[in-house]
């Protein structure tokens, strides 16, 4: 079944609606720092986000996977807006040295030179001057600012949009073609991360190359020699691009020992009994420490590089200033008020955007290989189930199908169905065999989450799945169930009631509100299992449902009353809906309308195939029914005592010596010859 969009469990008031001064002065965040005073921040303390940043409104369900550049382009609107603010902040930022330079020439009104702005420079307009320092000042912080904050809006709603297209598509991709679990992770935690990283860097690589010719040009009107300090701070360019690469270096190497280190830890404390019992503690703390100095080594030599590279920045304004000093005394230029306090002032200006250059160039760079990456994964071959129109009531078709496991590119296991399987509402489709005969393939291929070589597979509606290894997700054992649906007290109580859980919930110290932990590490084996067969029970919306061994974990009589109440009579909960259930337990076997009976011809081969397909009776009747099922084999009898079970085993197979026969109180019988 698809996930659901579920809303929030606790929402925090309205954001107030968007107004100039809110957005200039950022007063919408005043509500939320009062009410976070002095106390620890709760959920319910932040705002609801806008209706336009939740995911269902930004990427809607889709039979199909946008790229990332179809995502960037829903994005140019607010991608524009934070164009505009850089223009802005540009403009103000490149501005402000030559008001200076006007304000020096309205105080200096002895000097001869830049004639032609005198007549704008007196002690009259000085004041016009100062006021419009200030406020282009106020001007270049806001504009700055709100940039950067529409800039990071987008990166955030990208990295969202991102993050949510590499899930679907891990959920849709071939699996022959599937990447690693590592890899799909990198790509949703770092990949998409460089898009938010990489956002107010975007209009940086027109916004500084202008704030640069603005500033070049007016060091020209200066003084020509004025752009020898321009040179200087080209120069340090590559001086900062060095030391970025070799602090990356030490990064990586920081990084690596501490994902060591902490790998270390967490096996230490995984392994803390044995270690305890057989007092290993001092050797795997001195591992711990060894792998601990190893990691401060290169911290500090990656701090002292940052050290580095921050003083560089700080000092290339100062020794821009400085190469302008000696150009100006070599080449015999004057020196004057207006021309030192002019220079200083555009060299300053143009501090940031020379050295922001080697960080820009860096981040677009990653932001392209990222790009890149998430885009050649979007665009991997899908595979899945086809929703084909098939016959009516019939909610599964299998045809002469191949099922392939793949490690890597090689094919280590696979599962040959020569048959034709159909499911309709209301059937009951029993899998049996031996371990490793490929019960679990068969399921997983029906759910396209194994490749399948060939064949021909439909299925109409939703699939409700519940796996031999229980999912449980660490909310309440009401919430497992629900898994987003809608709560309906009278089918939840009787999927309860059919699952054996009423009981346990009386012993949970909640009821069915306690949450039980991630992994349900609160609960038994038995009681998981129950709780997410009941999530496959509940979804009513699915036409089909799959159980993979569900009844392993179970005892005789909770198997016994759960088969009764799922599949037997007319008020069995799955009596409208086709059903597939791998399962050793048979008990259930006289209510399947089909029985495939799956092994391996030989075991030296890597190959399963369909060894009986027919109904349960056929099966009982087989000649070489002991070499199908095994060395144990199980009988269940519909519809007669117990008691009666060990005579019709011997008219069945008079020539069998039969050396025990066990009758089990819920209607079967097992033997073992």
């Amino acid at each position: 079944m698809a996930l659901q969009t579920a809303q929030p469990a606790t929402c925090g008031p309205q954001c107030p609606p968007s107004a100039f001064r809110s957005d200039v002065m950022y007063c919408w965040l005043t509500g939320t720092m009062r009410r976070a005073r002095g106390r620890v921040v709760e959920t319910s303390d932040l705002c609801s986000p806008p209706k336009e940043d939740l995911m269902a409104e930004m990427l809607p369900d889709s039979d199909t996977i946008p790229s990332v550049r179809d995502v960037l382009r829903r994005e140019r609107c607010s991608l524009l807006q934070a164009g505009v603010a850089m223009l802005l902040y540009a403009l103000c930022q490149t501005s402000l040295p030559i008001i200076m330079l006007m304000v020096i020439l309205c105080v200096e009104t002895t000097g001869t030179e830049f004639q032609w702005l005198r007549a704008w420079t007196n002690m009259d307009s000085l004041i016009y001057w100062l006021l419009s320092y200030s406020l282009l000042q106020a001007a270049a912080a806001v504009a700055n600012h709100w940039q950067l904050h529409a800039s990071f809006h987008v990166g955030q709603r990208v990295r969202a949009q991102l993050i949510m297209l590499v899930f679907r598509k891990a959920l849709r991709v071939d699996p022959q073609r599937r990447e690693s679990v590592g890899h799909t992770l990198t790509l949703m935690a770092s990949d998409s991360q460089k898009f938010l990283e990489a956002m107010p860097f975007i209009h940086k690589l027109w916004g500084s190359p202008l704030q640069i010719v603005i500033a070049a040009f007016a060091l020209a009107l200066i003084d020509v020699v004025a752009l020898s300090g321009v040179v200087v701070l080209i120069a340090v360019i590559p001086i900062s691009k060095n030391l970025a690469k070799r602090m990356q270096r030490f990064r990586q190497q920081h990084l690596r020992f501490t994902d060591q280190r902490v790998r270390m830890c967490v096996e230490l404390l995984e392994g803390i009994r044995c270690i305890k019992f057989f007092a290993w503690e001092r050797p795997y703390l001195e591992r711990v420490f060894q792998k601990r100095r190893h990691e401060t080594h290169w911290a500090m030599r990656e701090s002292l590089v940052y050290s580095i590279s921050m003083l560089v920045t700080v000092l290339s304004p100062t020794l821009a200033f400085a190469a302008t000093l000696v150009a100006f005394s070599l080449l015999g230029s004057s020196f004057t008020a207006t021309r030192l306090f002019g220079t200083l002032a555009l060299l300053n200006a143009l501090r940031f955007p020379i050295m922001d250059l080697g960080s820009m160039l860096a981040s677009i760079v990653a932001l392209h290989t990222g790009w890149l990456r998430i885009q050649h994964f979007l665009e991997l071959a899908e595979g899945g189930v086809p929703v084909a129109p098939i016959e009516d009531q019939t909610e599964l078709k299998l045809e002469n199908c191949t099922f392939s496991c793949y490690s890597g590119a090689v094919e280590c296991f696979q599962l040959s169905l020569r048959t034709t399987l159909t499911a309709k509402r209301g059937d009951l489709v029993l899998v049996l065999g031996r371990v490793g005969s490929g019960k679990s393939t068969l399921l997983q291929g029906i759910l396209g989450e194994i490749h399948r070589s060939s064949g021909h597979l439909a299925v109409r509606g939703g699939v409700a799945y519940c796996a031999q290894q229980p999912w449980i997700r660490n909310v309440s054992l009401m919430d497992n169930i629900l898994f987003g649906e809608e709560l309906d007290d009278e089918w939840y109580n009787k999927v309860l009631d059919a699952c054996a859980l009423g009981p346990d919930l009386k012993q949970l110290p909640h009821g069915d509100q306690t949450e039980i932990g991630e992994r349900g590490v609160t609960i038994s084996g038995g009681q998981k299992q129950r709780v997410a067969l009941a999530r496959a029970v509940y979804q009513r919306a699915c036409s089909m449902v799959i159980l993979d061994d569900v009844f392993s974990a179970l005892d005789a009589h909770t198997s016994s009353h759960i088969v009764r109440a799922l599949f037997q009579g007319p008020q069995a909960l799955l009596r409208d809906r086709a059903v597939l259930l791998a399962s050793h337990l048979t008990a259930c076997a006289g209510e399947a309308q089909r029985v495939l009976l799956l092994g391996q011809k030989d075991v030296s081969t890597q190959q399963s195939s369909l060894l009986f397909d027919g109904d349960w009776l056929d099966l009982c009747k087989h000649p070489d029914l002991l070499s199908l099922l095994g060395h144990v084999a199980w009988l269940h009898m519909a519809n007669l005592q117990g008691m009666y079970a060990a005579e019709i085993i011997r008219a069945c197979f008079p020539s069998m010596e039969l050396k025990t026969v066990a009758v089990l109180e819920w209607g079967s019988a097992v033997w073992c010859p």
